[in-house]
């Protein structure tokens, strides 16, 4: 365990068909994850490996209830584009949901139509982008094929605000009661239900399903383990020469924070500006800091003995594809991990740390279904503890960055945010644009819970929701620690 990412490698052609789809490719091994969770969706009743190894896939070549499964690649991305981003601790989960279909009775199926997929695919990428009318197009038509299609109600979910008695809060009802469905399967219906309960105002109902669904889907994540490795890092930050690249090349901006702080509103406000441009959720900056083959922690060895030299290759790394020149924003939250690090590499950057009450940060997340990634989001004190180890290491950060750190307030800045973006952007030569307070208007794809957020506006409210947990977060969640 530690902070290592990269690509999973894969094994070569097994003679077998996919067991998903019944594609009928010749399959190759989707990365780790991908075996025991898509396998979840073939036989309800299997059961995940004993151990979870990064990097290849499980020993037992995921031979479970007496039968070997395979799954290609292509149904893997497919199915749960999460398994196929590098960054196993990093927002990749928001991605789609478990495929597959559902019968009536709640089990699952194991083929999908070739007339389903591009609908699903439609529907997704509309949400993404903040077409809500044509998702709802899309999955009109995807759902006359195929009513219990999982991506179908999970774009469903995420792109609507339930009303009472819809009819797809009652089929995921329906389905998340019937018996012997897998723990991930009904964790996730569990997910949708409490989302949609949220939007209906039925507040003790939610913070129920909440718990339910969390326990259900039955994460574990070693925190004294992250806490000693975090300790370890800091030390070794510390310890190590703070030598800084020239600036040059584009100008960055790096917003970082907790998941469900603020991060994807302030990107999308920034890149909303005609100077900025907004490149998302860059799975870049932890895989340059990488020094692998030594037999130590990769983040750590790449400390180890640190020079100018492997800077300017880290910052190479870190730069491939993006532009030479203009001013750009990496919002992938994780990025506190490596905040020590930005200093270094760019000198010029700006880094904005999203900051979000605790509880309410940790609500957030805690109702909301990551899948994979973030496994310490499912249990409350597991969750906790993430969130004070990411100020430990935003601290960090801020000692190395100086001036250059931002401290920016969520509350603050759905409140006001021309006083609170006018001297960031001022930080970058820039005056402030009223299309920075319209970042409903902005374009681009949003592949992350907060889409539907976004895409309504700034409204202060928008970060008070959990005001209404508040009583119940305290008595039941807090009070048990």
């Amino acid at each position: 365990m530690g902070f290592a990412t990269g690509p999973a490698k894969q094994r070569g052609p097994v003679a077998r068909p996919c067991s998903l789809f019944g594609c009928g490719l010749t399959p190759v091994w989707a990365r780790v994850y991908a075996p025991w969770a898509l396998l979840a969706r073939v036989n309800p009743r299997a059961q995940p490996p004993p151990r979870a190894v990064f990097g290849r896939p499980h020993p037992r070549r995921a031979r479970m209830t007496n039968r070997m499964y395979t799954v290609c690649t292509r149904c893997a991305q497919e199915s749960y584009a999460g398994f196929c981003r590098s960054l196993p601790l990093s927002g990749a989960s928001q991605g789609a949901p478990f495929a597959g279909r559902l019968r009536p009775d709640g089990t699952p199926m194991t083929d999908t139509p070739d007339t389903l997929r591009p609908l699903l695919a439609r529907a997704e990428t509309a949400l993404n982008a903040g077409r809500f009318d044509d998702m709802h197009a899309a999955l009109d038509a995807a759902f006359a094929i195929d009513p219990g299609c999982l991506a179908g109600l999970w774009t469903y979910t995420y792109g609507t605000r339930f009303a009472a008695h819809d009819a797809v809060l009652e089929r995921i009802e329906s389905y998340a009661r019937q018996p012997g469905l897998a723990p991930p399967l009904r964790a996730q219906l569990l997910f949708m239900r409490a989302k949609a309960l949220d939007d209906l105002g039925r507040h003790a109902e939610t913070f129920e399903v909440v718990l339910e669904a969390n326990e259900t889907k039955g994460a574990t994540f070693d925190t004294p383990a992250i806490t000693a490795l975090t300790h370890r890092l800091i030390t070794a930050v510390r310890a190590a020469p703070d030598i800084r690249l020239n600036a040059q090349g584009p100008r960055m901006i790096f917003v970082l924070g907790m998941p469900r702080s603020g991060t994807s509103l302030i990107a999308q406000m920034l890149g909303a500006h005609p100077a900025i441009t907004n490149l998302g959720e860059r799975v870049a900056l932890g895989p340059a800091l990488e020094r692998r083959q030594t037999g130590a922690n990769p983040h750590l060895a790449f400390l180890d003995g640190i020079d100018q030299a492997r800077l300017e290759t880290a910052r190479a790394r870190y730069l491939d594809g993006v532009p030479e020149a203009g001013i750009f924003v990496d919002k992938m939250p994780e990025n506190y991990l490596f905040a020590w690090a930005i200093p270094m590499l760019f000198p010029d950057a700006l880094i904005l740390h999203m900051r979000r009450d605790r509880l309410a940060t940790c609500w957030s997340c805690y109702k909301n279904d990551f899948r994979e990634g973030h496994r310490y989001s499912y249990d409350w004190a597991d969750l906790t503890a993430q969130y004070d180890r990411h100020l430990n290491l935003c601290a960090l950060g801020r000692e190395r960055a100086g001036e250059a750190w931002h401290e920016v307030s969520l509350d603050r800045l759905t409140a006001h945010p021309e006083q609170v973006l006018t001297p960031i952007l001022a930080a970058l030569g820039l005056s402030w644009d009223a299309a920075c307070a319209a970042p409903e208007r902005a374009g681009g794809a949003m592949p992350t819970l907060s889409k539907w957020q976004v895409r309504q506006g700034i409204d202060p409210a928008m970060a008070q929701g959990w005001r209404a947990y508040e009583p119940m977060i305290r008595a039941r969640l807090e009070g048990a620690r």
